[in-house]
């Protein structure tokens, strides 16, 4: 059904109504059909207006740069918040409740502006923590197959800033169904971890994939032809056989990471490398198992994790809070503008931004 909008309702309306008058009466509605045909190109044209208003006031926010006084861009600053749970008073410690869904990964762009990514909107968040006086503590909410190295590791430096920002501030991470890879470097900087009963988590490592397609090339007469100013700028062309040269520079890059990965791992659970490295082989660990290798401190659910984020303010209770944050012009526009359901999506898009609505993803 189409929504209370007025003039474009009745447009509708009456361009359905032209369409059903007999051939004999055509002529007499024509003008009426060539009048709502304007009214609905001139609306259109207003729409991607506004649109592009918005996608370019969206764009300039993003190229604000750091002010120069260690303090982050205006975006970052603290937002008004909402209670979540936890039976603290509002002089009782606030814990800022965080959630990273679905695969670790930067934002991405339309014609509505930039949408943000679970991971992306979680970083702005704990940014805007660190200099947040009200907030003692992180509640980090982990359901994520893992994802991109970098963003992982920015997140996870993010979670450390702002432990080392006070001496009583804390992190606790909670994992969900999946904490792997990425996900597990991002817990790893908290002072405690805790899984459901059902977590799978671990899956240490790093991997860089590809596809050749060279003998198949060959065989349907396809051929690559690439202008390059030096021998290892087209690395790993598709459509040429693998130079193992390359595969080398590939895997010291990888490597790299890889040892990265280990001393954050190590450094966060207070562990030797070494006793890190047997397990560091990509294998998915249950929660019993990682608790049993000291990845995870305990084993629980939500209830349990509140007890611990009281336990780690020296209090008796905790207020958990999330910042509020208000639905796109995206997610008002997502999917039909007409259809009557755009504003339920818009605000469960918000919701999911801010942590209360779980999505699940595939493992990469």
């Amino acid at each position: 059904m189409l929504p209370e909008y007025g003039i474009i309702r009745r447009t509708f309306w009456l361009l359905a109504d032209c369409f059903v008058r007999s051939k004999e009466n055509m002529n007499a509605y024509k003008g009426c059909f060539i009048g709502c045909l304007g009214m609905i190109v001139a609306t259109g044209v207003m729409l991607v207006g506004v649109a592009a208003l918005v996608w370019l006031g969206v764009a300039a926010a993003d190229m604000k740069l750091d002010d120069g006084g260690g303090k982050w861009s205006e975006r970052d600053k603290p937002r008004d918040k909402v209670w979540v749970s936890g039976n603290g008073n509002e002089d009782a410690p606030q814990v800022l409740r965080v959630k990273i869904s679905g695969v670790i990964s930067e934002s991405r762009s339309d014609v509505f502006g930039r949408e943000k990514s679970s991971a992306t909107a979680a970083l702005e968040k704990i940014r805007s923590a660190i200099y947040d006086d009200d907030i003692q503590g992180l509640y980090l909410v982990l359901d994520t197959p893992g994802g991109e190295v970098t963003l992982s590791d920015v997140i996870a430096d993010a979670v450390r800033r702002f432990r080392k920002s006070s001496d009583d501030r804390f992190v606790l991470a909670e994992m969900g169904a999946v904490c792997c890879s990425g996900g597990y470097y991002i817990a790893s900087a908290a002072d405690y971890i805790i899984a459901h009963p059902t977590t799978i988590t671990g899956s240490i490592g790093v991997l860089m994939s590809t596809i050749n397609a060279s003998e198949l090339a060959k065989k349907v007469g396809v051929e690559s032809v690439v202008i390059a100013t030096g021998a290892n700028k087209a690395m790993l062309d598709p459509l040429k056989p693998v130079d193992q040269a390359h595969i080398g520079i590939f895997k010291k890059a990888i490597d790299a990471d890889y040892e990265r990965f280990l001393s954050v791992v190590a450094k966060g659970r207070k562990l030797s490398v070494d006793a890190i490295r047997p397990i560091a082989d990509g294998r998915i660990l249950c929660a019993e198992e990682a608790k049993r290798l000291k990845l995870v401190d305990a084993i629980g659910y939500a209830e349990e994790a509140e007890e611990q984020l009281a336990e780690l303010a020296k209090s008796e209770d905790v207020r958990i809070v999330r910042y509020k944050d208000q639905p796109t012009w995206r997610d008002m526009f997502e999917g039909s503008f007409l259809s009557s359901q755009g504003m339920a999506r818009a605000l469960r898009s918000a919701a999911a931004r801010e942590g209360s609505v779980n999505l699940n993803f595939m493992a990469e």
